[in-house]
């Protein structure tokens, strides 16, 4: 059996994913992976993606460039994806250790050391 992968974008990419969230990958080639989305098969260049083998755990921090005017005003400078249910929590002021998600409600730690793989 195959290990489970999991993919985020790393670029501005035209596609229904939501920046900083992982998504459970179906499949990969030399040049690309698939994603299902909303019972979707969605290619996506390997440049584009960062894949890995371990289910996230972290949340993701995404800080917008330009200040996203089609983002929501709280979310602007910035935002914590959960590695959960993928909703979008306000970047905390301070670097506190976990946050506690607007969607699932569930506690989630922050990924405040993982590269910063999301510029909206």
């Amino acid at each position: 059996m195959a290990e489970m992968q999991w993919l985020r974008l790393k670029d501005a990419v035209s596609c229904p994913l939501r920046r900083g969230a992982w998504y459970p990958v179906d499949a990969v080639t030399r040049l690309e992976a698939v994603v299902t989305i909303d019972g979707k098969p969605i290619t996506l260049p390997l440049a584009s993606v960062e894949i890995r083998t371990t289910p996230p755990l972290a949340g993701s921090i995404v800080r917008p460039a330009d200040g996203a005017p089609r983002a929501p005003e709280v979310l602007r400078s910035g935002y914590v994806v959960c590695p959960m249910c993928r909703s979008r929590t306000m970047l905390p002021f301070s670097r506190v250790f976990k946050v506690r998600c607007s969607g699932c409600q569930e506690l989630f730690e922050v990924g405040w050391d993982e590269q910063d793989a999301t510029r909206a």
